[in-house]
């Protein structure tokens, strides 16, 4: 007799995307070359608004609708705050009470179960300020929006009515974090829950140091930047600090992406004459990073906030690219997983100079020091331990 397969449902709160959501696409793959049975439950189709932020019933009515049809012996959930909001995990909670023997399973892209801002800041006149890592306290009259008063507020009471109130994060059977900064960080706060570190993994297939290229000058210093163009990846700082550095015209910095701050950040190219310099080429699909990733010397990632694990920078690594990262959080901890990445404050002109020097100097040698932990198939090895284990 054919042994009953798994039933695996995956929830997050959009299907497309970069990041969590890739994630959460690289999951389902992943289980399905477990042999499980798989669905896909995401916040696209679920209408939202204020009140749906806290506490959403479209969630409540719909998750149930998928628990009672697919009855999953497994329950992965990615991000689930902006759209279905954790009334997902008040569903999950009920469905438990009649199914005890079902396992929740929780990857954590970022520090929202212990802070109402995700990335663990606060703003004060349009300013962001990181939180200290042994803050668990909620402060209602700090603003965890930049947005404002009414955004800030929602966040407030979204977080203390699921985590202080009704402690919904309880029925989290394994939190599964990408980074060992992130485990502590959350372990510091929540005590209760069990962890895993498991890395995000990443297609090594690509482009690789054999076929990496810097440009046909070999005295060039080409620098990229993938990402998300706002304040917290902090390019206007590290622009801003290497303008005496981009008077030599052998020095570019192409920023692949899009966001809130990117006029802003053409105009500041624009208004020091620096628009053949710094370069904005816009979005490119994950799928084609690694291959983009070629012609360069450096990657940067001058991110202001405390990044849990930013994939960017093994996806460099596995291209031959060096890094060059700000010291914090768990962008830190993966620069030291390769073997030419440098972390440092980026608040000195000359050090960074250097930095940058020795790096271009080892452009298209870097590699990931083990690259079977950024692996698929280790990726889908310990998902199927944490799977029986939960």
């Amino acid at each position: 007799m054919e042994e009953r397969r798994p039933r695996v449902l995956h929830i997050g709160d959009y299907w497309n995307g970069g990041g969590a959501e890739k994630v959460l696409r690289d999951t389902v793959e992943a289980s399905e070359i477990l042999g499980n049975v798989n669905e896909v439950f995401t916040g696209d189709n679920i209408r939202s608004g204020p009140l749906s932020y806290v506490f959403s019933l479209g969630t409540v009515v719909k998750a149930s609708a998928v628990l009672q049809r697919f009855r999953p012996d497994v329950i992965h959930l990615q991000n689930f705050y902006h759209r279905l909001s954790p009334s997902v995990l008040w569903t999950l909670s009920r469905y438990k009470r009649k199914f005890p023997n079902t396992k929740i399973v929780f990857t954590a892209h970022d520090m929202h179960l212990v802070c109402p801002n995700s990335g663990f800041q606060y703003f004060t006149s349009g300013e962001a300020h990181n939180i200290s890592i042994s803050d668990a306290s909620i402060n209602i009259f700090r603003r965890y929006d930049q947005r404002g008063i009414t955004y800030s507020s929602l966040k407030i009471m979204q977080h203390i009515v699921a985590y202080k109130i009704l402690k919904l994060y309880r029925h989290i059977d394994v939190v599964i974090t990408p980074s060992h900064f992130l485990k502590n960080l959350l372990k510091a706060h929540h005590k209760e829950l069990s962890y895993e570190v498991i890395r995000n993994p990443i297609n090594q297939g690509g482009a690789t140091a054999s076929n990496h290229r810097r440009g046909a000058d070999s005295n060039q210093i080409k620098i990229v930047f993938f990402g998300r163009i706002s304040k917290e990846k902090g390019l206007g700082e590290f622009i801003r600090l290497c303008l005496p550095l981009f008077e030599n015209e052998n020095i570019s910095l192409d920023i692949f992406g899009d966001g809130p701050e990117k006029s802003a950040l053409q105009s500041l190219a624009a208004s020091c004459n620096l628009t053949s310099q710094i370069r904005f080429i816009g979005q490119v699909s994950a799928d084609h990073v690694q291959s983009a990733m070629k012609n360069y010397s450096l990657l940067v990632l001058p991110s202001t906030w405390y990044e849990n694990a930013p994939l960017v920078i093994c996806e460099a690594a596995a291209a031959g690219l060096p890094v060059l990262v700000r010291s914090s959080g768990g962008a830190e901890e993966l620069a030291g997983e390769v073997k030419w990445g440098i972390s440092s404050d980026l608040s000195n002109v000359e050090s960074t100079w250097a930095d940058i020097k020795l790096l271009a100097s080892h452009a298209g040698q870097n590699e990931l020091l083990e690259p079977n932990q950024f692996s698929e198939a280790n990726y889908a090895s310990q998902l199927s331990k944490t799977y029986h284990r939960a």
